[in-house]
């Protein structure tokens, strides 16, 4: 039976593969303390002190989290207590599903999400934990699903596009600032025209117009300031 000195500090449990002890050790005030990776992130997270020597959880190493069969779950480097470069999650299976990069603990460069298979599925940019620039996801088969952009202050600005799984355009339209302005349209997936309205500072204005996928009219609502008018 192990002695108490060989135990997590935190939850009193033994070192495991999936549950490691974390090196080097995030508290210098007892060399016999030891703690488990995740119960250290944890108490980092969460702002929290040393009992013993009240002084605040600097962890410096890298963290590793695992799934139940033994494979990596994510991975990440800690500076003094602060996330600092790359960091990777993974599937069950040992595929990789996300990466990106810390910077101070922040969320800095491109940003990488995954299927399971290993087929892209978003990708963005990020400056101080923020989204900033193009911003794309896709589908299973690889084809673009959704691009839009957004600014320094993680707004989306600019032209805004939807894409069905076979390619054929099913939305578009403009944002500013946030909110959508100006022409907005969508499609069946034949390319036909589907509705059509107008926005101004994100509230319907004017005209909306609705297709039957042959091409026929099918309704015309007028709005003014995002009300129905009948």
């Amino acid at each position: 039976m192990a002695t108490t000195d060989e135990l997590c500090y935190i939850c009193f449990d033994n070192e495991s593969i999936e549950n490691p002890f974390a090196d080097p050790n995030p508290c210098t005030c007892k060399g016999t303390i030891k703690l488990h990776n995740s119960c250290a992130i944890e108490l980092i997270n969460n702002s929290e002190s040393c009992s013993l020597c009240k002084t605040k959880w600097l962890f410096t190493g890298i963290s590793r989290r695992f799934w139940p069969n033994g494979n990596i779950k994510d991975e990440v480097k800690f500076v003094n207590g602060v996330k600092e470069g790359p960091y990777k999650a993974y599937f069950k299976n040992g595929q990789l599903k996300v990466k990106f990069n810390y910077v101070n603990g922040l969320m800095n460069g491109l940003y990488k999400c995954y299927y399971e298979d290993g087929k892209l599925y978003q990708d963005c940019m990020c400056i101080n934990g923020v989204l900033v620039g193009p911003f794309k996801s896709y589908y299973d088969n690889g084809q673009l699903n959704e691009e839009t952009y957004h600014d320094a202050n993680n707004n989306r600005d600019g032209p805004y596009r939807r894409y069905y799984p076979n390619g054929q355009l099913q939305e578009e339209f403009n944002y500013v600032n946030g909110k959508q302005e100006g022409p907005s349209k969508s499609y069946y997936d034949n390319c036909q025209l589907k509705e059509e309205v107008n926005y101004v500072n994100g509230l319907r204005e004017g005209l909306y117009k609705s297709y039957y996928e042959n091409g026929q009219l099918k309704a015309e609502i007028n709005f003014v300031n995002g009300q129905r008018i009948d």
